[in-house]
Parts: C-alpha cells; structure tokens; sequence
C-alpha cells in the first residue's frame, strides 16, 4: 500500500491530533493538515496530478520498532499488496484499509498511515484513475494497476511490451484501449521525471 503513502509530505507542523469531521466520520488529524491546502475529506491532495489518488495523511512513525522494508502481504483474496515488514505481525494492522490502529483512541475514523520509516520506492509512482464510457455515462472503473516492471519498460522505450503487460495487469482486451492509457501514464511518467 505504499502508492498511498509517497511522497511523504514534507510541510513541517505540529502532529498533535486536531479534531475532524466528514460525513459520517469523526475523529482527528495532525494539526499540521488541519490548515494545510492538501487537506480534503480526511485524505491529502499532495500528489494527485500524477498519482490520480488521495495519498494518506503525515502522522509520523509508530513507536513500534522493526524493519520497514516492503513485504508481499496476501489478503482474503487472491489480492496482493506491499506493507512494511515490521507491519506483518503486528496486532494494530487494520488488514481491511492498510492502515494503523494505533492510538485509534485518538484519531478515530482516520486512522494512522503505516510506518514506512526511510524505506522509498525506488521507481516513479504515477498513477491512471480508469474511465470507460457506456454512451453518454462516463463509469469509473477504479485505479489501473502499475507496477514497477511497466514502469522500467517505459523508461527503457519499450513501450510495445508495455502496452502487453499493461493490458495483462488490467485484463483490456482491446490493445487500443491498452496503448491510449499507457500513452497516458507515459506522459506522466515524463512530466515527473522532468523530461
């Protein structure tokens, strides 16, 4: 879960939880995101123009102590994602949002980002939020999946086999479709690297 939580935030502030509200949920932020222009229903905007995604809010480290490295995390399903090593044994591990309970007390319904400690990804993230359109209704079909081997497929050129694995990773059948997203995540990919 880790394309939720970087880049870090880097606006320095106060952490003490702030009271907050949205909708039905309650509980509390850092104090620091309370003024901050990032802040929008209990999640962060720092990145949005290239991860297309809410990213989790700055809370800090936890006080538990262990290794932050990714660690391939297997859900009910047959999903698969990423948490920090220390993460997989750890009873404050809420497996439903990949999020912390520790001091729920305190935060309430939004509860603590994992602890990713100075562990970074070492490729881009860019993000492509999926739409399809059925006549005039445009349907949301959820984030695309990239991962790291499209990314370095971009990168080298490779942008055929990017299209096929794309479309293996998102189950498009229409390699149109495929190459129009791809193009998409290439000119992000392109924009954050500053090219």
């Amino acid at each position: 879960m880790y394309r939720k939580s970087f880049p870090k935030c880097e606006i320095e502030g106060e952490m003490t939880p702030s009271p907050f509200g949205h909708g039905f949920m309650e509980g509390c932020v850092p104090k620091k995101c309370t003024t901050c222009k990032h802040l929008f229903e209990g999640e962060c905007l720092r990145d949005i123009e290239f991860t297309d995604s809410y990213l989790r809010l700055d809370y800090s480290g936890c006080p538990v102590v262990g290794e932050t490295n990714p660690i391939a995390f297997n859900t009910d399903g047959e999903a698969q994602t990423f948490i920090p090593s220390k993460c997989t044994r750890c009873s404050y591990l809420n497996t439903k949002q990949f999020t912390c309970k520790f001091e729920k007390e305190l935060w309430g319904d939004f509860e603590r980002d994992l602890d990713w400690g100075n562990w970074r990804p070492d490729y881009p993230l860019v993000g492509l939020r999926r739409v399809e359109m059925e006549g005039k209704t445009r349907l949301d079909k959820g984030p695309a999946i990239i991962n790291k081997s499209l990314i370095q497929l971009l990168q080298s050129g490779s942008t055929a086999q990017a299209i096929k694995l794309y479309g293996e990773l998102n189950n498009i059948d229409i390699i149109q479709d495929a190459k129009d997203e791809v193009e998409q995540i290439g000119k992000r990919l392109q924009k954050r690297e500053g090219r």
